[in-house]
Order: structure tokens, then sequence, then C-alpha cells
């Protein structure tokens, strides 16, 4: 009879006590039970402490999640402003996120959400989110609260025939006042 066991999610580790009194300890790797969803949770604009995200809820068992609900909590001080469906409830940190005339989540089926929020802080995305109270695989993405100002000019994009350039740097002429070079752009290589 064990005396003290733990299950913790990849070994279980129990103790127990012989007939003679001694000590014996066994430990045994168990698997984790297979996720029943898998969340992509993608961050696609993060300016002026404002954010939107897209986030995209999939069944990954065999079964519908029935009268579901996706829950999450931000690591910090972000607030839910609106989605663009679904209906969700804010408390704390803590977000609830149910589908709109409770829809089920069919096998295999992805259900997608866009929240729009606010933060005064860091905007750290959520790493842990919960499927009718089952823990999903996550992928997270974001952009840079900096996203929308580039610290540096594009590279040429070198795409056509001839290997001639184009993109690349914008803004005043910085030929040295020559103008920029024609292109006759006739398929040879004079350059």
């Amino acid at each position: 009879m064990p005396i003290w066991t733990s299950n913790h999610p990849t070994v279980a580790t129990s103790v127990v006590r012989g007939a003679s009194g001694s000590i014996g300890c066994c430990r045994r790797p168990l698997r984790a039970p297979a996720p029943t969803c898998a969340v992509d949770y993608r961050v696609r604009e993060d300016p002026d402490q404002r954010f939107t995200a897209d986030l995209r809820v999939t069944n990954t068992i065999d079964q519908p999640q029935r009268h579901w609900t996706l829950t999450f909590t931000f690591p910090g001080d972000q607030t839910i402003t609106q989605s663009g469906s679904g209906v969700w409830e804010q408390r704390g940190r803590e977000v609830v996120i149910r589908p709109p005339a409770g829809e089920d989540l069919a096998p295999e089926a992805s259900a997608s959400i866009r929240l729009t929020g606010r933060h005064q802080g860091d905007n750290r995305l959520p790493v842990t989110f919960h499927l009718n109270g089952s823990t999903c695989e996550v992928q997270l993405t974001a952009v840079p609260a900096s996203a929308n100002i580039p610290d540096r000019e594009p590279e040429p994009v070198v795409d056509r025939p001839g290997g001639k350039e184009r993109g690349g740097k914008s803004g005043p002429d910085r030929s040295g006042g020559k103008g920029p070079k024609k292109d006759d752009d006739d398929g040879d290589d004079d350059d």
C-alpha cells in the first residue's frame, strides 16, 4: 500500500513500506494525455498600448466538444475591449470565451476569434489555454510593438530577368546628382 504518491504528468512516484518495515520506491514514466485541442494565438498589431490578436482553437479529438468554453489568463494587465465573434468575459486577468449560440466544436474543426484590447505595460502572451478544462497544445506568434516603424530600409529584391533589382531604398535621390539610371529593359545585359 503506497504511503505517498505523486502523479506528475510525466512520472509517477510511489513510496511503499514493506512487511519488514523497509521503504521502497519506484518511479514509472507516464504518458501525458494527448491534448484535446490546439490553440494558435497570433498578435497581429501592438501599437500604442493597443493590440489585435487572432485566436484559433481546434478540436483535436474524434468527438465533438459540446457547449465548449476556452479559458486563458493574461500574464499582464491586458484588457479585451472587443471580440469579432464568440462571447467573451474577463474577470481580472482570466478570460472566458464561448461560441456564439452555444455551437459545438466538431472533431478536427476550428473556431477563430479576433480579439482587440489594450494594455499599460508589456503585452506578454498567454501561454496556457484550456478547452472545457483540458490543457491545449499552444502556438504563439507576436509582432514587436515597434513593427510599424522599421529600424532600417528594406533590402533590394532581385526577381526580374537579367537580375535587375527592384524595391530597396526610397526617399531622396542618392545618386550624386546624376538622376536615376534609365532602365532600357530590352532584355540584354549592356548596363
